[in-house]
């Protein structure tokens, strides 16, 4: 049985959050059915022309595929005689019902995509005060409307359904009347060097964070700097593509913008722990797993937490507000913080290193044959 696994490309470094799990499950399909038998498709989004563009926004949903049928997937596929299709991700797909009831489709949710697009439409609109706001506005909405189709006939149409996490289950289930079928959680491979005995932080110590620089991390970011970092008695530094343009938007002696480091290793061990204050967003954030991989105490929000076995673990300290953030970290750093958790390290090991999670995808799909999509009607 060949299977397409069709997904955005991803680098060999798997920067960001998206590309990680990407790359992870591109790993299990390849696993689970035989390398041998699955074709890796990259979807490129197509570069067109303004008036077609505008005449696709508004036409693409009446027209099937729209204009920019993707023929080298078709072309793969009927190649390859393809019988299952891992679509990862809804963003840029283009299937056509039919499609979706000749194959067995596997739709992997990294988020609810509807509502991201509209926060990312909020906060653009926010800060535009071009000429062209209005033109923006009609664009945003007309591609909000075609994301929602997009994955409205995914869930409608695809064999199996899979979410991050309970939450983006149920609002699939709200938006387009179907929960998820499987839960597979973000996860990582274990990198191998992790310290296993704790360390006493003996030099100044700092906090981190890491992530790159888009509104999901600076909205909640840039407030907990402003707020919290003048009364903590530790410096922060924040890694992270493009970050560095902030380095003098607070005082770099309190803390530091180094932007993209390579490897995060040293920078991980050294800290006294990771601060994550985000304050909205679907899916699951990697950052978290990343530090829970690196057995650090962790500081954050709900939504931080979200997805994540956080109750097991005394080191992963849900912060509800500002003042909470200052006075947990502060009583922290006074007791005398360690560079290691082995609570946080456990926990990851238990629920998020990769071969734990690739068990509950592999049991799952081998489990379970053609249905859902096959008896869907057509309303």
């Amino acid at each position: 049985m060949k299977v397409l696994y069709f997904g955005l490309g991803f680098s060999d470094a798997a920067v960001t959050g998206s590309e990680v799990i990407r790359k992870r499950n591109l790993e299990f399909v390849r696993n689970c059915f035989g390398e041998e038998n699955v074709v890796c498709y990259r979807h490129v989004l197509p570069k067109v022309i303004r008036p077609l563009r505008w005449f696709s926004l508004l036409f693409r949903d009446l027209a099937g595929e729209g204009l920019f049928t993707d023929r080298g997937l078709l072309r793969a596929v009927r190649e390859n005689n393809v019988e299952t299709i891992f679509i990862d991700g809804t963003v840029g797909t283009r299937f056509k019902r039919a499609f979706l009831r000749r194959h067995r489709a596997i739709s992997f949710f990294h988020n609810v995509e509807y509502d991201y697009y509209r926060k990312e439409m909020e906060n653009f609109l926010r800060n535009d005060r071009s000429a062209r706001r209005r033109i923006h506005q009609v664009q945003f909405a007309l591609t909000s409307r075609l994301v929602y189709i997009n994955e409205r006939n995914l869930c409608r149409y695809s064999d199996t359904v899979i979410t991050l996490n309970e939450r983006d289950s149920k609002r699939l289930k709200e938006l387009y009347g179907r929960k998820a079928d499987l839960i597979l959680p973000t996860s990582m491979r274990d990198r191998p060097g992790i310290p296993a005995a704790g360390e006493e932080c003996r030099e100044e110590p700092y906090l981190l964070f890491v992530g790159s620089d888009f509104y999901g991390n600076t909205d909640g970011l840039f407030p907990f700097c402003e707020q919290c970092m003048p009364k903590i008695g530790a410096k922060l530094v924040v890694a992270g593509t493009g970050m560095e343009k902030y380095a003098d938007r607070f005082d770099p002696g309190k803390i530091k913008f180094p932007g993209y480091v390579p490897d995060l290793g040293e920078l991980y061990g050294n800290a006294a722990a990771v601060v994550l204050p985000i304050i909205s967003g679907s899916g699951m954030k990697t950052k978290t797993c990343e530090a829970l991989m690196y057995g650090k105490v962790i500081f954050g929000t709900r939504e931080s937490f979200e997805g994540y076995a956080a109750q097991e673990s005394e080191d992963c300290i849900l912060c509800e507000d500002w003042d909470e953030f200052v006075s947990k970290i502060s009583t922290y750093l006074r007791e005398g913080p360690e560079k290691y958790s082995g609570a946080n390290r456990r926990l990851f090991l238990k629920y998020y290193e990769n071969s734990a999670v690739e068990k509950l995808f592999a049991a799952y799909v081998s489990g379970n044959k053609r249905t859902t999509g096959r008896d869907r009607d057509d309303t």
